[in-house]
């Protein structure tokens, strides 16, 4: 111990003079990107310094209850440690800092944390003054007390602490209540706005109010109304939970498949955050999707009864093309979804023949399916979604379907099928929902279909009332050119289909 202390004591001299010459220089330093990892061990280093330090004040409140010979050698080797990985853990937390963090929060978490570390150096320069000695130890207390406040803050968002009291005292909602205020914005809150907010807006986003959010980030809009496939929101959501842009990221509480069911309903509908449940038509899909998974919930539904599958086979299914998640820990049922229509293989679809009893929702949206494809989705017994967006499908194809009993919902958007696909439609009994927007369905033919399945609410989109006035956003230039010359021609054109200028 005492051949090792001189050690310590230039170790730490040396790793002070380093803090501070980070401290002074701040503004001009600029971290390389083989640095960056030593920065992003912060949160693992930070307990060790929290734990220690705490220790330290148990052991000297109860000093009198050790022999003093023992007490002075584990007291100051605690010291030591403690020192040693409290400098170290606010140097890699200010590399962190310097990746581009910029808030009040960080500011005081950060101050706080340079505080402590020259706190604790001081009690090892003053050690043999016991009196000085004692008030910096609960002073470096206090200080990880409130900067363990901040920095949860800064990870979890800054209403982490007190969220379950705050969520439970959030005054009742009613049908007057606006479907955002009531259900979008608290999806929001618990698993977007811990990374997006004023205090850590990553990406340069803020989710905790609409004005900030419709500001939007660095990449654009939140969401677009009445344009759910293009909304960068959803995109991220949907990505695969490796991929580095997916949202939330891995390690954090995903959205569930009800809560991305509605915010992709909402926006659908136009994204409107003061249309309430009361103001909704009975025919609306949100409000229906209102009615049947938030206000009834899903208790009363049937358990599933089949088995869970093994953590590792979901894990080897998982591939840059397709995702295969749990729907819950508590649940067996597992959501699909396949991506990639120029990397397509069959394989994407007929491996999950090893979960085909555990598949209740499949995303096949945009891939190059033809009839043939959906016999093996006729095989998942236990499907109750189904989306077919933008593929090649046929009526015929649908004959393939009447084999899935539990089929609920079914997403034909932008298919190729019509009224005749109506046939097999009817044998599907078990159906509640189908999108047929932008197929080869007339108004009669959805008239028809309304006709023909009572039980089934048919969804067809976004219809544009002719006699409404819209605010428009400016025209666009047509053409590549970023550099117009006097006397050049140019064309204006607008996003919006039908817009004459």
């Amino acid at each position: 111990m005492k051949k090792s202390v001189p050690f310590f004591l230039n170790t730490l001299f040396f790793l002070h003079i380093f803090l501070a010459f980070l401290v002074v220089f701040e503004s001009y330093l600029e971290i390389p990107f083989w640095l960056q990892p030593l920065g992003r061990m912060h949160p693992l280093l930070l307990h060790f310094p929290v734990a220690f330090i705490a220790l330290m004040v148990l052991l000297n409140l109860f000093r009198k209850q050790i022999d003093p010979t023992s007490f002075e050698k584990i007291n100051y080797f605690l010291l030591l440690l403690t020192s040693f990985t409290t400098v170290l853990a606010t140097i890699m937390g200010l590399l962190l800092s310097l990746e581009g963090y910029e808030s009040e929060l960080m500011t005081l978490h950060k101050w706080i944390g340079i505080g402590i570390s020259f706190t604790v150096y001081a009690m090892v320069l003053t050690y043999l003054h016991k009196k000085v000695f004692q008030i910096l130890l609960y002073t470096s207390f206090v200080g990880v007390v409130f900067g363990g406040h901040f920095g949860a803050g800064l990870t979890h968002g800054s209403h982490f602490l007190m969220e379950p009291i705050t969520l439970a005292a959030v005054k009742k909602i009613d049908e007057n209540t606006p479907i955002y205020t009531a259900y979008v914005a608290p999806i929001l809150e618990r698993k977007c706005s811990s990374c997006h907010n004023p205090q850590k807006s990553k990406g340069e986003l803020d989710l905790t109010n609409v004005e900030a959010i419709t500001r939007g980030g660095e990449n654009g809009e939140v969401w677009l109304a009445h344009n759910p496939e293009e909304s960068l929101l959803l995109q991220r959501v949907a990505l695969p939970l490796e991929d580095e842009e997916h949202m939330p990221p891995d390690g954090k509480v995903q959205l569930t498949g009800r809560e991305i069911e509605l915010i992709e309903s909402w926006i659908g509908h136009g994204a409107d955050t003061e249309i309430s449940y009361a103001q909704l038509n009975m025919e609306d899909s949100l409000k229906q999707l209102v009615t049947e998974k938030w206000l009834k919930g899903d208790s009363g539904k049937e358990a599933y009864t089949f088995d869970f599958v093994d953590t590792k086979l979901i894990d080897d299914l998982n591939n840059p093309y397709r995702t295969v998640v749990q729907k819950s820990p508590t649940s067996p049922a597992i959501e699909v979804a396949i991506y990639g229509r120029s990397s397509y293989q069959a394989e994407f679809l007929t491996d999950l023949a090893k979960i085909k009893e555990q598949v209740i929702y499949l995303n096949l949206a945009n891939l190059p399916l033809d009839d043939n494809s959906l016999k093996f989705v006729g095989e998942l017994k236990n499907l109750e979604h189904l989306v077919l967006n933008f593929t090649e499908v046929t009526n015929e194809a649908l004959a393939s379907l009447v084999a899935n009993p539990k089929l609920q919902t079914l997403s034909l958007a932008g298919t190729s099928v019509d009224i005749a696909g109506l046939k097999y439609l009817k044998e599907i009994k078990s159906l509640k929902e189908l999108f047929v927007w932008n197929t080869q369905m007339t108004d009669a033919d959805i008239s028809q279909l309304a006709k023909e399945l009572p039980s089934a609410t048919i969804n067809e989109g976004y219809i544009p009332d002719p006699e409404e006035k819209m605010n428009l956003t400016p025209p666009t230039l047509i053409g590549e050119r970023n550099i117009i010359n006097s006397g050049d021609r140019i064309s204006l054109g607008h996003k919006m289909n039908g817009v004459s200028i």
